[in-house]
């Protein structure tokens, strides 16, 4: 619930960006970021604590998901240390490229999360099923992709014939081309 909602967030914040470019984020946008994080560490560190350090990383059937986990509740740490840091420093500005540079690359691991949605896919029947045959009908929609590719080629073709068809009769004839 918790990826599913944050998911819908990072929606919800990357188009609060792209309609007020240049504004500084409302301060609820930091506090729901900052909510989200330690949800995620607090999961994480439980997980550890549960399954054991060496267990976690090491021997679990899932240590690529657990790596991965890691890797996205670490980088949302920066990003919230970076944030912090930018209004304690009081500015709310990025003051070089360097820093604007590591912001984002922070923010897009943070996309990663929403990766994390393809774990749910296992717990619930019905969606594995559709994602399957989802996945088992790509060739079918690959070769209908290329059917209607080549019409459309066909169909411009014999526009394009058509169309200087006409301006080469209307220059002969002397008739005005619209």
């Amino acid at each position: 619930l918790c990826i599913i909602t944050n998911s819908i967030f990072i929606g919800f914040q990357t188009d609060l960006a792209a309609t007020h470019l240049g504004e500084d984020p409302h301060l609820a946008i930091y506090a729901t970021s900052l909510i989200y994080t330690i949800l995620f560490i607090i999961e994480l560190v439980l997980r550890i604590w549960a399954d054991g350090l060496g267990s976690f990383f090491l021997r679990s059937k899932q240590w690529h998901w657990n790596y991965l986990d890691a890797l996205i509740v670490g980088s949302s740490i920066v990003e919230v240390l970076i944030d912090m840091g930018l209004h304690v420093d009081g500015t709310d500005k990025l003051q070089s490229t360097s820093q604007f540079r590591i912001l984002r690359i922070a923010r897009i691991t943070r996309l990663i999360r929403i990766v994390r949605i393809t774990r749910i896919v296992r717990f619930i029947r019905a969606l594995r099923t559709m994602v399957h045959q989802l996945l088992s009908t790509m060739k079918s929609l690959i070769w209908a992709i290329l059917l209607l590719f080549l019409v459309i080629y066909l169909f411009a073709i014999l526009f394009t014939q058509a169309a200087s068809s006409y301006r080469l009769e209307a220059a002969f004839t002397g008739t005005p081309v619209p």
